[in-house]
C-alpha cells in the first residue's frame, strides 16, 4: 500500500484520510466522519483489495456501500439518514455483538475489536448451527454464493481490470455470520445485527426466514436474470443454475459453462446429446470437450456424490503405500484436510503429506507414477490430472519480495500456494470415481499448511485479514512482518505484532521457538484456537 502512496489509520481525526472502509451498515464513527469530512469517500473492503491486486487506484463507483435501500446523493447524506444519538448507536452495536457471540464466548474487550478479530472469537460448527435452527439460512446463502461462483471466478477481468468477486465474498461472509450466530434468527433481520451484513443482505436473510427463499435465489434457480442490491438487472446472471451445474464438473470453467448455455444446452442430458456423434460438441467440432471434461461428464454421478469415511481411509492408506514404495523410505505423514477435516460434506478428498527427516522435493513425480501404475489414479490421458512441481525452492524469496513491495496485501498473494501437488481423479476399491488432491509440504511448514488447507476459505480470509490489520502477512507457508522495510519470518526471525503496532511474544513464546502445531499459528495471531470442526464456515 505504501508503494501506491497510501497508508492505513484508525484515527478519525487524521487529516490525510481520503477513504473509509465500510462493510455493512455504518457505525457511529463512520457516520460522523462522513458528516464532518465531505471529501472522504466510503468504500467496501473489496475496493482496497482490488487496488492492491492491480497495483493502482481503481474507480470507486463499483465499490460504494449500500447504506440504505435506494440511492443517496452522497456518502455524507447516506450517513445522515436515520442517524441516532452517538451513545445509543454505540450501545446498540455492542449489544448486537454480545448477543451474536453469546455469553459463553463474550469478553468485555470484544466490544473494541476490529470486525475481523471479533469474528475470529466465534464458533462455526455445522451441528451447533443446526441445533440453534439457522442451518437452512446458511444453506440458502451458500447456494447464492455457489451461483455467483458459477458465473465468475474469485478473481476476474472486468473492463480490462482484474477485480475480486465481491458478490461471492458478500454471501460467504453473510453465511458465516449466520452460522456463528448464538441464537435462532426470526422475524426481520436489521442491518448491523449480524457482522458483515448490510441492508440488502439483511433483507434477503429476512425473506429467507419468512419464505425459505429470496428473489435472487428464485431467479437463479429458474435461470432468470438476477438484480443487484440497487435493483439493476445483471444480464451476466442468465442461466445461473445451469451454468453452476456445468461448472461443478471437474475441468469445466465458468467460460465453458457459459458457452454451453449459449449453445442452448440446459442439462447434463443435453450435454450428453451434444457430445454424441454428430452433435454440437462431438469430436472434430469446434469447442469439442477435452479428455478431462468427457471423463467428468461420463462419471458425473460419482464425482458429484459426497465421499464416505471408507473412501477417505482408503485414500490415506493407498497414498502412504505409494509414498513408501516410490521413495524407498517409510515414516511419511498423511493428514486429511479440507472439508472432511472440518466434518463437512465434500466431493473430493484432500490429503496433506510431509516427512519429518526427509525433504519432499522431487517426491511428487514418483508418487504420481506409482499411483497411476497401481491403477488407483487416472492418468492425464484419461481424466483431469494436474501436477505442480518445482516452485518451492524460490517461495521464501518470492514472499519476502512481495511483502517488501507491499504486494502481499493483495488477496491473490495471501492465498499463495507453491507446494508440490497432484490434483487428480481416483477409482476406489468399490469402483467409485472420486476426486483426490495431494499436497506435499516440508516439515517446517506443515503446521501452517494444515491451517491453510483445512480452511475454510472464509475462515482463512478472516485470519489473513486480521494478520494484515495488525501489520503482518499470512499464507499457507509462513507468517511474516516488516522491520525497517525488510521482510522477516515470524517467529523464526522476529516476534509477532500485536494490536497497537507493538511487537510482543505471546505467553510461553520466545526467540528460537518454532511453529509445530496449528495452535501455534493462532497464538502468534493472538486469536483463540478453534478445532477444524469449529472453522466450518462457508
Amino acid at each position: 500500500m505504501e508503494r501506491l502512496g497510501g497508508r492505513v489509520t484508525q484515527h478519525a481525526q487524521d487529516p490525510g484520510i481520503t477513504h473509509a472502509l465500510q462493510e455493512g451498515a455504518p457505525g457511529t464513527d463512520t457516520k460522523l466522519l462522513l458528516q464532518q469530512r465531505p471529501g472522504v469517500t466510503a468504500v467496501t473492503p473489496a475496493w482496497l483489495e482490488t487496488c492492491l491486486l492491480q497495483g493502482r487506484r481503481v474507480c470507486e463507483a463499483r465499490f460504494l456501500p449500500n447504506f440504505h435501500e435506494g440511492n443517496h446523493s452522497s456518502n455524507a447524506e447516506a450517513a445522515r439518514h436515520g442517524q441516532m444519538p452517538e451513545m445509543k448507536a454505540e450501545a446498540r452495536g455492542t449489544r448486537y455483538r454480545r448477543t451474536w457471540l453469546g455469553p459463553a464466548l463474550w469478553r468485555a474487550e470484544c466490544a473494541d475489536m476490529t470486525l475481523n478479530e471479533f469474528m475470529l472469537q466465534g464458533v462455526y460448527n455445522t451441528a451447533r448451527c443446526r441445533g440453534i435452527g439457522n442451518e437452512a439460512i446458511v444453506q440458502a446463502l451458500r447456494e447464492l454464493a455457489g451461483y455467483e461462483g458459477g458465473i465468475q471466478d474469485d478473481y476476474f477481468t472486468e473492463h480490462g481490470e482484474l477485480v475480486i468477486n465481491h458478490r461471492i465474498v458478500r454471501y460467504a461472509k453473510a453465511a458465516t455470520a449466520v452460522q456463528g450466530c448464538s441464537y435462532k434468527l426470526e422475524g426481520r433481520v436489521r442491518p448491523g445485527q449480524l457482522p458483515f451484513v448490510g441492508p440488502a443482505t439483511a433483507e434477503q436473510i429476512s425473506d429467507i426466514i419468512r419464505t425459505g427463499t429470496c428473489d435472487a435465489l428464485v431467479k437463479f434457480r429458474a435461470n432468470l436474470v438476477v438484480k443487484d442490491s440497487r435493483g439493476t438487472p445483471r444480464p451476466d446472471t442468465i442461466g445461473g443454475a445451469t451454468r453452476a451445474a456445468f461448472h461443478a464438473l471437474p475441468g469445466v470453467g465458468q467460460r465453458t459453462a457459459k458457452h454451453w448455455w449459449d449453445l442452448g444446452l440446459r442439462s447434463y442430458e443435453d450435454l450428453d446429446a451434444a457430445v454424441a456423434e454428430g452433435g454440437l460438441l462431438s469430436q472434430g467440432r469446434k469447442g469439442a470437450l477435452s479428455v478431462a471434461q468427457h471423463f467428468s461428464l461420463k462419471h458425473r454421478a460419482d464425482l458429484l456424490q459426497g465421499t464416505s469415511a471408507e473412501d477417505v481411509a482408503e485414500a490415506v492408506s493407498r497414498v502412504l503405500e505409494s509414498l513408501t514404495r516410490s521413495s524407498g523410505v517409510d515414516g511419511w505423514t498423511v493428514e486429511v484436510v479440507g472439508g472432511e477435516a472440518r466434518g463437512g460434506a465434500a466431493h473430493d478428498t484432500d490429503l496433506l503429506v510431509t516427512h519429518k527427516t526427509r525433504g519432499v522435493d522431487h517426491a511428487v513425480q514418483g508418487l504420481l507414477d506409482d499411483l497411476v501404475a497401481s491403477g488407483y489414479l487416472f492418468s492425464p490421458s484419461e481424466a483431469m490430472c494436474l501436477v505442480q512441481e518445482g516452485l518451492m525452492p524460490s517461495h521464501l524469496e518470492r514472499m519476502r519480495k512481495d511483502l517488501e513491495l507491499e504486494d502481499s496485501a493483495a488477496p491473490g498473494v495471501q492465498s499463495l500456494d507453491r507446494f508440490d501437488h497432484i490434483y487428480g481423479v481416483r477409482r476406489t476399491a468399490a469402483g467409485k470415481v472420486r476426486r483426490l488432491d495431494i499436497i506435499l509440504a516440508p516439515s517446517e511448514e506443515f503446521a501452517m499448511a494444515l491451517v491453510g488447507w483445512t480452511g475454510s476459505r472464509t475462515y482463512l480470509r478472516l485470519l489473513r485479514q486480521h494478520a494484515k490489520d495488525v501489520g503482518m502477512y499470512l499464507n499457507s507457508h509462513r507468517l511474516l512482518r516488516k522491520i525497517d522495510g525488510k521482510a522477516r519470518l515470524v517467529p523464526d526471525e522476529a516476534p509477532p505484532i500485536v494490536k497497537g503496532g507493538r511487537e510482543a511474544w505471546p505467553v510461553g513464546w520466545h526467540a528460537g521457538r518454532r511453529i509445530l502445531r496449528q495452535e501455534d499459528v493462532f497464538e502468534l495471531l493472538g486469536v483463540p484456537y478453534r478445532e477444524p470442526a469449529d472453522r466450518n464456515c462457508p
